[in-house]
């Protein structure tokens, strides 16, 4: 499990996404992504250090982005996988 400081940013669990990506991460340290553009789907595990995530899937693959940064103003996380950067933010799920 991961640890937190009293400086690191409150994560909300939940839903996060867009019309084409949306990362869900549940209470349980599990999650769930979904990349329409490419064609990503992974399940595994999160945890969170400080203001960073880190998810953990049993088999790697390539196009996940497996480090995401608390966005320290609004509930939202970003990546970046290659040249692309993806910014998420708390959606209804």
């Amino acid at each position: 499990m991961g640890f937190t400081s009293d400086d690191a940013p409150e994560l909300a669990l939940g839903a996060y996404g867009t019309d084409s990506v949306k990362l869900t991460l549940n209470k349980d340290q599990s999650f769930t992504y979904f990349h329409n553009g490419n064609d990503t789907k992974a399940e595994g595990t999160w945890i969170q250090d400080e203001n960073r995530i880190e998810l953990t899937t049993e088999n790697e693959i390539d196009k996940l982005p497996t480090r995401w940064k608390i966005d320290e103003d609004e509930p939202c996380i970003k990546a970046r996988q290659a040249a692309e950067f993806i910014r998420l933010c708390q959606c209804e799920e």
